[in-house]
């Protein structure tokens, strides 16, 4: 377990200076006014440890407010690609950064812990400067035992950082060899495997299930059933076909990707429905919004009269969209 104190990287210096901040609490008084009315302040009541300490102070007309300082180490130093070597605090600079890398995978005490390895790892010196390549490099590396995709993620950044016109094959080729992942034999497939669905209080993060055509294609065809829809050169398109195609320009937004959310499929349906069917769009968001009381669903209808709908021509899916319907339902509808 790493120790706290250890952790946050206090010199004795800077303990020493805390504590004596904490002997003589005046020694910083002038600093301070009073946010309310700029008088003069004193402290009445301090509390706190080595690396941290909360000061209770009153000014001179009673109005009473409270003040943080924290101990920071910035003895160590870096040097950018520039040559320019500016002073590094690991709490405030590398942990944040690792937190941002992770996301929602990462608590900040992990954070703490791969920040706390990598100076380990590097065995910096204090008052001699590092490069941030060395950094970055120490950070994939650590984030690589323990969270694979928070380093990937970190590297994303870190390689675009050094190369302004990193393209996707060129970090494909450096992740391919650096994490030692073989090409994968799966050939990519047009429609997506697997969605990810919305985060819910009696369901964990990441949760999903197979895609299906039919669920897809069953949504539209409830959202659109009875209703006319006025396709250009098609007046004869049945509601199965409609939501073939309508199936379709989903599909094509997110052609090639082999995971996609829940959110990305209720996008597009509701961006291709608000412009071909109003009405089917109405119905969609009900579901796919959550409205939460009538004047919200209401707000909705206004919004959808005030401004004007995208204009997407769905001619280019009718053909695939008919495959589609007979796909799903061979009987017709």
């Amino acid at each position: 377990m790493v120790d706290h104190r250890e952790r946050l990287n206090v010199s004795n210096d800077v303990e020493a200076e805390v504590s004596s901040s904490v002997k003589n609490p005046k020694a910083k008084e002038s600093l301070y006014k009073c946010p309310k009315c700029g008088a003069s302040c004193e402290v009445i009541r301090t509390k706190g440890g080595a690396t941290e300490i909360i000061r209770e102070r009153q000014c001179n007309n009673g109005h009473k407010f409270g003040t943080k300082e924290e101990a920071t180490d910035f003895d160590y130093l870096v040097r950018r690609r520039n040559g320019v070597e500016e002073p590094f605090n690991r709490k405030f600079a590398l942990e944040h950064s690792i937190m941002l890398a992770g996301a929602d995978d990462l608590t900040e005490r992990e954070a703490a812990a791969v920040a706390y390895n990598v100076m380990r790892r590097l065995d910096l010196e204090k008052h001699v400067a590092v490069d941030t390549e060395a950094i970055g490099k120490a950070v994939i590396d650590e984030l690589r035992t323990t969270h694979g995709i928070a380093a990937l993620r970190y590297a994303t950044t870190f390689q675009s950082s050094r190369n302004d016109s990193l393209t996707a094959e060129e970090f494909l080729k450096w992740a391919e060899e650096k994490f030692h992942i073989h090409r994968s034999h799966l050939r990519v497939e047009e429609r997506p495997q697997w969605v990810i669905k919305k985060p819910k209080i009696n369901r964990n993060p990441g949760f999903g299930e197979d895609f299906t055509l039919a669920k897809l294609w069953i949504g539209f065809s409830t959202a659109t059933r009875r209703l006319k829809v006025a396709v250009p050169n098609s007046p004869t398109l049945t509601n199965g076909e409609l939501s073939g195609a309508l199936s379709a320009y989903v599909l094509s937004t997110v052609k090639g990707q082999a995971i996609v959310t829940s959110s990305q499929l209720s996008s597009a349906a509701l961006l291709i429905l608000r412009s071909v069917c109003p009405l089917g769009y109405l119905r969609f968001a009900a579901k796919a919004k959550g409205h939460r009381s009538e004047n919200a669903f209401l707000d909705e209808v206004r919004s959808l009269i005030e401004y004007e709908s995208p204009l997407i021509d769905l001619t280019p899916f009718l053909a695939t969209g008919k495959a589609i319907a007979e796909e799903v339902h061979p009987d017709g509808v």
